[in-house]
């Protein structure tokens, strides 16, 4: 296991650094202090502008299976899938597959998952349709963790983390405000640690509140980020290919047709 966390890094630091993403309903791009992100706020609060970042549009909310496998969900194939038992997703190439595959660590952390494994369909505010890693048969059930086991010391981490708020916390059945306040207290201590770690904090949504074309911020912040905002027109497939490339991954699906996220490093 790294011993620090790595989300977003250049390729040839990809086996120093450790990266978590928070996955909430919330991408046009954008690098700072995420530690105090008020949802599109956060982009203004900052000194950035709205960027040119947009949900891929689909029939099911499926911007964590873009991200994690480079292609849209079959909302009918997946629940006829789940009416047999079977994993929706089965055995595809995708991002935590990958990373196991090549000596790394993986963990998604789910808030209100009952137990590490559990593939029920919802459980208080957890519901499994935002969970994608649960829907793989070839990602190991000890990888789709409770938020709850989510370590204090950030050295334990995983080479990658990623964290899917409660419908709650996800700004879906709540106010802003409150999953905001949830966002600071649980995640600005470890934007301060990665800034210090050679780590990395990705915060995304999976689409937006249908007054904006879909439009979505993406914020990135640790070690090596340049602040700014950058308007490129970008999906959550750039994302992928970013990730996928600083670990020297396969591309998987649509990763492969995209150019990734903007240079936002300090070296770029």
């Amino acid at each position: 296991m790294s011993a620090e966390p790595i989300p977003l890094i250049p390729t040839k630091c990809r086996r120093k650094r450790t990266s978590t993403m928070a996955g909430e309903r919330r991408e046009s791009v954008s690098t700072g202090d995420a530690g105090g992100c008020r949802g599109r706020r956060a982009h203004r609060r900052h000194g950035g502008r709205r960027g040119g970042r947009r949900a891929a549009s689909g029939p099911y909310p499926d911007g964590s299976s873009r991200a994690a496998t480079g292609a849209r969900r079959d909302r009918d194939a997946g629940e006829q899938a789940l009416r047999r038992g079977d994993r929706p997703s089965g055995s595809r190439p995708n991002l935590a597959r990958q990373l196991f595959d090549s000596g790394h660590t993986f963990a998604g952390y789910s808030e209100d998952l009952p137990s590490t494994g559990w593939r029920g369909c919802a459980h208080r505010n957890y519901v499994r349709r935002h969970n994608p890693w649960v829907d793989f048969s070839n990602v190991p059930a000890s990888a789709n963790r409770p938020l709850t086991t989510f370590p204090e010391d950030y050295r334990k981490l995983p080479t990658v983390s990623f964290v899917t708020p409660n419908l709650c916390h996800d700004m879906h059945d709540c106010p802003k405000d409150q999953a905001d306040a949830w966002l600071k207290k649980r995640f600005a201590p470890y934007v301060a640690w990665a800034k210090t770690h050679h780590s990395l904090f990705i915060l995304t949504f999976d689409e937006d509140d249908q007054t904006d074309h879909n439009h979505i911020p993406t914020i990135v912040a640790g070690a090596g980020v340049k602040p700014g905002s950058y308007g490129a027109h970008l999906h959550h497939y750039d994302l992928l290919r970013t990730l996928q490339r600083m670990y020297g991954l396969p591309l998987a699906g649509n990763a492969a047709r995209v150019k990734g996220l903007p240079p936002v490093w300090t070296g770029a």
